[in-house]
């Protein structure tokens, strides 16, 4: 497989110390967004919530900091989830799963049979780096050194690649935070001007303002990105397709209710649940000619 820059326990294991420095250091975003959840919902309760409950309104500041601990936990978890979950890395000999055949040469025929993507002059996808036939919708991954199921792109930010595995996971990471944000900054800006009261504010105070700041700044600036991300869901594409064939209709595409099933699961109830529900095996994908 050649070199491998390895930056991601969950795509392989490093060899030497520098690839650990390496890997380790990659990491230190993720301790960055999680340190920052938890300073805002451990201000929000405690120097919000707690004031408020010691002021004798303990039913309102029991509903501010349970919906906080439930829209921020949520959050939380999804994060969690779609940094430690695999996002799905291609195995050598998945296709032999669907083909059969007597020789052990897997010849452009029995690749059009399973697949329906392959190289601009009609090759097969091979990834000479991973040694192994790449399935539809799959990319190679600089980063983790993978050929990734269903790659969407490389998020340093979860430091792992969002791929058919995970994808649910990291939107539901996108849409909890805008959630959690209004939730915060809402209750947080109704009562402190409601109770508005310069002389008595304490650094603890100060100190939960400028966590609804960032709240709002984070809450907003990613509920645009989480708009263009569930309009990729919606039309079954990736952001790679995306990129690579802008101005054409996903062939992948059955329709935005069959395209939401097919990342979120066909249980309604499990829809907004960090637990996995993705449809299929990330191998082969039903498309709109199959389907007509």
């Amino acid at each position: 497989m050649g070199e491998v820059r390895c930056i991601n326990f969950l795509a392989g294991r490093p060899r030497n110390r520098s690839e650990w420095i390496c890997c380790c250091l990659s990491y230190l975003p993720v301790l960055f967004v999680f340190a920052l959840i938890v300073w805002i919902l451990t201000s929000y309760l405690f120097c919000f919530c707690l004031s408020i409950m010691q002021q004798g309104l303990v039913q309102q500041g029991g509903i501010y900091g349970a919906g906080a601990i439930v829209t921020m936990g949520l959050l939380l978890v999804s994060y969690l989830r779609a940094c430690l979950t695999s996002p799905g890395y291609v195995v050598d000999g998945w296709e032999k799963k669907f083909i059969q055949t007597s020789s052990h040469v897997f010849d452009l025929e029995a690749h059009h049979a399973i697949s329906k993507e392959s190289k601009m002059r009609g090759g097969i996808r091979f990834c000479r780096k991973c040694n192994v036939l790449k399935p539809d919708r799959s990319h190679h991954c600089s980063d983790c050194c993978r050929c990734v199921k269903k790659m969407d792109h490389h998020c340093p930010w979860i430091n792992n690649c969002v791929g058919f595995n995970n994808q649910k996971f990291f939107l539901l990471f996108l849409m909890y935070i805008p959630i959690s944000a209004l939730w915060v900054t809402g209750t947080g800006l109704y009562q402190f001007y409601s109770t508005l009261n310069f002389a008595k504010l304490s650094l603890c105070y100060v100190n939960f303002l400028v966590s609804l700041l960032v709240a709002g700044i984070f809450g907003t600036a990613l509920l645009m990105f989480f708009g263009f991300t569930i309009k990729m869901v919606l039309d079954n594409q990736t952001t790679i397709e995306l990129m690579e064939k802008s101005a054409q209709k996903s062939v992948w595409s059955l329709g935005p209710c069959q395209n939401f099933r097919q990342v979120f699961g066909p249980d309604w109830r499990l829809w907004f649940l960090p637990v996995s529900t993705p449809v299929g095996d990330g191998n082969t994908f039903p498309s709109r000619e199959a389907s007509v």
